[in-house]
């Protein structure tokens, strides 16, 4: 069961609310081949999601329509693995494993109506790895792009990336970068990504600020 409350935020003013009751299911096999460090595998994902509106208020934006959907996929996936074994990277000096995974996945699906006879929309979802260890350089990066499409049109197209660096040359310090940058396009009046509080703003509201995209950099 998911759902709840969903709050509707222009920057850091909050304009409305939803409360939805949703039931979800899924349902995945896969089947994979390869080595310790070279995996290559094959899948099928099914999801069963019923959301409904119960509650709401607020003007100026558009409420979610009730929905049910049948969402079978088929997922594919090609991954390299290097087994590290580092130091002041997260427990300071203490030795620690970590996984640099470098690879691609690909999901498709679509999504039905109950009566199998009509779909709402197909969904198409890559996702690309790079996980880089030279001398005392890591690098951990990964993109993933999400669209949603329908006769031909792009309904939605969602893109998360994401970078983080570390470089542990000096004994008495560690430098750490991240950066991520976010984008989420389909039309709809709510504002999709919010920026403050845990989302990437230490010190600012959880909602400090709302759009279409957002970039975060962070230097230690």
């Amino acid at each position: 069961r998911s759902g709840g409350r969903r709050d509707v935020y222009d920057d850091s003013v909050r304009i409305g609310y939803w409360h939805s009751r949703a039931d979800q299911f899924d349902l995945i096999g896969e089947m994979r081949t390869g080595s310790r460090y070279t995996k290559f595998s094959i899948g099928t994902w099914y999801t069963y999601h019923a959301d409904q509106v119960d509650e709401r208020s607020g003007v100026g934006f558009d409420f979610p329509d009730d929905s049910i959907f049948h969402l079978p996929a088929l997922l594919l996936k090609g991954t390299h693995t290097d087994y590290l074994r580092v130091r002041r990277i997260n427990n300071f000096s203490l030795l620690e494993d970590l996984a640099a995974v470098s690879g691609v996945e690909i999901m498709a699906g679509r999504a039905f109506n109950t009566d199998f006879k009509s779909h709402a929309y197909d969904i198409l979802d890559i996702t690309g790895k790079i996980g880089q260890a030279v001398s005392n350089n890591l690098l951990l990066a990964s993109h993933q792009q999400t669209y949603w499409l329908k006769g031909g049109k792009r309904l939605r197209s969602r893109g998360v990336t994401s970078i983080r660096y570390y470089n542990n040359s000096f004994f008495f310090l560690t430098v750490a970068m991240r950066a991520q940058y976010r984008t989420d396009f389909y039309g709809s009046s709510v504002p999709p990504i919010n920026l403050g509080g845990t989302t990437g703003l230490r010190g600012y509201d959880e909602f400090a600020l709302s759009g279409d995209r957002a970039g975060v950099l962070n230097l230690e």
